[in-house]
């Protein structure tokens, strides 16, 4: 059987004038395209936020000032008959022996050179020369927001002393600090290199 089979009634007319079937209104131009530009402009900014706060939780801290620390005071010592010549010169090669730094563990400690304002490749020649020692994780980057008075080895605890003096002399620095504030990743060692480093 086909439509035309019925006679018409009063629904077929009215329908001629509307659409058949279920009908939607076609999207604006805007409405199609305002899914990209937020996906275009909500996506750099949502990366730019996480970068920023990736970067500024990074665990290196830039020196703000340099602090400088008092020796503490030496405590009255008890009179004791002075040694002979022979054993002190024992005792000072006994410690002499206990703090220098063992090279074979060099690999183990990694080391930032840091690149404050020393002019292009600096830092990264001086990681290259710790490498060649033996601080095989040693690696250079740029710190120009560093301020410092001058060029310095900062290590956070006191078992990396002998190891941070080691890197001041294998770089020529004089200046090795004890600060937990600046080398704030455990077991890291932190060499900030400016302008008055000598290669």
């Amino acid at each position: 059987m086909s439509e035309n089979s019925y006679p018409e009634d009063e629904f077929d007319q009215i329908g001629r004038d509307l659409p058949a079937g279920v009908h939607r209104a076609s999207k604006s131009t805007f409405s199609k395209v305002l899914p990209f530009l937020i996906v275009l402009i909500v996506m750099p900014l949502l990366a730019w936020g996480v970068v920023g706060l990736v970067k500024h939780n990074s665990g290196v801290q830039t020196p703000k000032a340099q602090s400088t620390s008092q020796a503490p005071k030496a405590s009255p010592k008890k009179q004791t008959p002075s040694p002979s010549p022979s054993t002190e010169a024992k005792e000072e090669k006994t410690e002499e022996a206990k703090k220098e730094f063992d090279p074979s563990q060099a690999a183990s400690i990694p080391v930032s050179v840091f690149n404050v304002d020393a002019g292009n490749g600096v830092a990264g020649e001086a990681a290259q020369k710790l490498i060649n020692y033996g601080f095989t994780d040693s690696a250079a980057s740029n710190r120009p927001d560093a301020v410092l008075d001058q060029t310095t080895v900062y290590y956070g605890s006191e078992d990396l002393a002998e190891a941070a003096k080691a890197v001041g002399e294998q770089l020529g620095i004089s200046a090795v600090q004890l600060s937990p504030d600046i080398a704030t990743e455990q077991g890291r060692i932190y060499v900030y290199i400016k302008s008055d480093y000598q290669q």
